[in-house]
């Protein structure tokens, strides 16, 4: 995962250069978990863009973010419904990871494994060091009661808020958290940090409503941790077989 990721964070040093803050429209999934990782090891800030709110408050928070491009995929674009603004750079997933060779794989594989923290941000991009009190995420309000509101979380904020968790809930590598809620979410981005601190691998889902999908991933993968709302639980309350759960410790 973390090769992978320093493979894309080199490959968006260019379309990322003089910008401190950067979009992500993807869904829950390994392309968006990648996004997000890469972005931190950059040394930006993370702006996961909610793609369910309507074309207005979604343009509302890419103007207040001064955002310059969004990185999304072929495949999730052609499932929503949102535009991106004119003068934004759409950064396709597909057209950046195309044509990765053995020799780029490997080369960020003795990165992820030989580089210091310091030396590892800097051969992604990043032109500082990385201090908590850097901004890490900014997630957005649905903008229910007006204009959406940027919520603007540290790299302190979010640890803090996995150590916290990781005190009732300790997780490791033989946990499987199912990820099904978005990396706009508040509680689905504090979902993905809380599994990777911890080292337990993470099942995603890109639609938390496909309750059969659901199941299904839960039961193949054995999972042990499913976070949801209560929403989603009561849809899977009605559409799931109880035995598709039986691997989980934990809801």
């Amino acid at each position: 995962v973390l090769a992978t990721a320093i493979v894309l964070a080199r490959r968006l040093r260019a379309p990322w250069q003089g910008q401190d803050k950067v979009g992500l429209l993807l869904p829950p999934s390994i392309g968006g978990a990648l996004a997000a990782i890469a972005a931190s090891l950059s040394g930006r800030t993370a702006v996961s863009l909610n793609f369910t709110v309507g074309q207005n408050a979604f343009d509302s928070a890419i103007r207040q973010a001064q955002l310059r491009t969004v990185v999304s995929s072929r495949a999730f674009l052609d499932k929503v419904k949102v535009a991106i603004p004119d003068g934004v750079t759409l950064l396709l997933l597909e057209d950046v990871l195309k044509d990765v060779g053995t020799t780029e794989r490997l080369g960020a594989l003795a990165r992820a494994l030989l580089l210091p923290l310091g030396g590892l941000e800097r051969a992604c991009g990043a032109t500082r060091k990385v201090a908590r009190d850097d901004v890490a995420t900014i997630l957005f309000s649905s903008g229910s009661t007006g204009e959406p509101k940027g919520v603007m979380l540290t790299h302190g904020n979010v640890q803090s808020n996995c150590d916290g968790v990781a005190q009732l809930i300790p997780l490791d590598h033989h946990d499987r958290l199912v990820g099904v809620l978005p990396l706009f979410h508040s509680f689905g981005n504090m979902a993905l940090w809380y599994a990777i601190q911890q080292g337990a691998g993470i099942v995603f889902h890109p639609n938390p409503l496909d309750a059969a999908a659901v199941g299904e991933i839960t039961a193949q993968q054995r999972a042990t941790i499913l976070l949801a709302t209560p929403t989603f639980l009561q849809l899977y309350l009605r559409r799931c077989e109880p035995g598709q759960f039986g691997s989980l410790r934990l809801v």
